[in-house]
């Protein structure tokens, strides 16, 4: 249990983090203890780290490697996301070290503000990933483990924020993050462009624990989006249980908890006067599926939803596939 709340924590650190230090910081303020493993001999060259939980009075830390947690996770797939500079690279052994110490931040990061702009600034940024998405090839695996990673994070720090123990949302981004793990990153080309979930991430972990908001509404569908489009590249990819898995989180999960948000705040439909007359196709069905009702289960009210929705018309039991080819295995490049 510590190992899957330290992942959750450390994914939506990673995810919010603009920079290394950034990265420590977030950590640190999410309750994190983090350490630096410095490279032998040095306390200026950091090579990787560790994290724990903090212990009860008493009790001792139980401190996990950062690539222990996850692939995605280690030091140097994290560090290929930020700029490396000089000065980046200063202020991070300076937020490394006081982590050590376990002394105050080097640099404290200032307190987050949360304003109807931003977002909607950010909200418009998940859009046009889920957007951009829809024309990813299937075999581009480093740009989908690229969105999967990010869209994890976000739902990652939601649950940290909002979920005492593990629940709808922590069951999503540990769901999303098996896409982001590639086996062998070597293997994998640069990952496309795509607009950053930073700032969406920033913003839920600054919101307090009981907030629902139409704001988050309006983001979470966009993080639907992303959502669905993983799911149907592992579904034309013939990865069956990677879709199957990502299927019943939709259907358990993740549904139920969008039916029980506001109205998303989508200036469009507000000046129209509802949520559906003016909302751009792509976001029709996943619109409709957050305001269903309450059915007991997701499946049950399916039949409402047209062709697009993150449900499908009618559901079927799983079927196992049987590779053509003894030891083939469609869902080795994410790690399953």
């Amino acid at each position: 249990m510590h190992r899957v709340s330290l992942e959750r924590k450390v994914r939506a650190a990673s995810t919010a983090a603009s920079t290394e230090a950034d990265f420590v910081r977030q950590g640190r303020n999410t309750g994190l203890l983090m350490r630096p493993r410095y490279a032998k001999n040095t306390t200026d060259v950091v090579i990787g780290y560790s994290v724990a939980e903090r212990p009860r009075s008493g009790e001792r830390p139980i401190w996990f490697g950062g690539g222990r947690l996850a692939r995605d996770l280690g030091l140097g797939q994290l560090r290929a996301q930020w700029a490396d500079t000089a000065q980046d690279s200063l202020d991070a052994v300076a937020e490394w070290n006081a982590a050590a110490r376990n002394k105050r931040q080097a640099n404290p990061s200032q307190p987050r503000l949360s304003t109807t702009e931003m977002w909607e600034t950010n909200t418009q940024r998940a859009r046009e990933m889920a957007d951009r998405l829809q024309s990813i090839p299937v075999d581009d695996h480093a740009t989908w483990a690229k969105a999967a990673r990010e869209a994890s994070g976000v739902f990652a720090a939601w649950s940290n924020q909002t979920e005492v123990s593990a629940g709808p949302l922590a069951a999503t981004a540990a769901e999303l993050s098996k896409t982001a793990q590639l086996r062998d990153y070597r293997q994998h080309g640069k990952p496309v462009e795509l607009p950053s979930l930073a700032g969406s991430t920033m913003l839920l972990l600054a919101a307090g624990s009981q907030s629902k908001s139409a704001a988050q509404s309006a983001l979470l569908l966009q993080l639907m989006r992303t959502a669905k489009a993983v799911h149907d590249m592992h579904q034309q990819s013939q990865r069956t249980r990677a879709s199957r898995n990502l299927m019943h989180v939709f259907s358990n999960d993740l549904g139920p908890f969008a039916r029980s948000m506001p109205e998303p705040a989508t200036a469009p439909a507000q000046q129209a006067g509802t949520v559906t007359e003016q909302v751009r196709k792509p976001e029709h069905d996943a619109i409709r599926l957050l305001h269903l009702g309450s059915p007991t289960s997701l499946a049950a009210s399916v039949a409402e939803v047209r062709k697009g929705s993150v449900v499908p018309t009618k559901t079927e039991p799983a079927k196992t596939r049987q590779p053509t080819t003894p030891g083939q295995d469609k869902d080795q490049d994410y790690g399953r």
